[in-house]
């Protein structure tokens, strides 16, 4: 998979171990918005999250998407459209290096929904699937947001509107936009 961007935020020695993590992020469109979670507090985020144990990248995505927002995965629609990589000092063991690697697809969902299951602290922080446009997410994101692996869907938003992000040759969003990052 392309290779987007690397978020690197050098707060590390690189002697220290890595632990690697792979992750997923699914870009369901539905016209001009994409399907978010959104916090009380207002941080949108893409839907999606870790690779669990020996599961498929595949398995994964249908497995957030379910749980985040209730969605049942197409699984013939999905169509990569890259990787960004983020490296950090380990918030839980500073004494290691975090390392992750979300894979983005774009994908469509079955028309009928069931009922999302929110992990404990998805349900602490208030977060509800909405759908949004990707110019009000980066606006809203860049305000209440300030480290870089914060940002990472604000960033990759932020490519995909100016065409920088395609699937199967053709641009996501078929106009380009004029938002900023910074």
């Amino acid at each position: 998979m392309k290779q987007l961007l690397i978020l690197d935020q050098k707060d590390y020695e690189k002697s220290m171990p890595v632990k690697e993590v792979t992750a997923v992020r699914g870009v369901v469109v539905h016209y001009d918005r994409i399907a978010f979670q959104k916090s009380r507090s207002g941080v949108y985020k893409l839907l999606g999250g870790g690779v669990e144990g020996e599961e498929s990248v595949l398995d994964a995505l249908k497995r957030e998407l379910k749980e985040e927002a209730g969605f049942l995965l197409r699984p013939e629609t999905v169509a990569p459209l890259g990787e960004i990589v983020e490296i950090h000092r380990d918030l839980k063991d500073p004494g290691q290096i975090y390392q992750r690697r979300s894979f983005y697809f774009l994908c469509r969902i079955q028309s009928h929904r069931v009922s999302p299951t929110l992990t404990e602290s998805e349900k602490l922080a208030g977060f509800l699937p909405v759908f949004e446009r990707p110019d009000k997410v980066i606006e809203e994101n860049l305000r209440l947001l300030s480290k870089a692996w914060e940002l990472r869907d604000t960033f990759f938003l932020q490519m995909l509107l100016q065409g920088e992000i395609t699937a199967n040759g053709r641009p996501v969003f078929p106009v380009k936009s004029n938002v900023k990052l910074g």
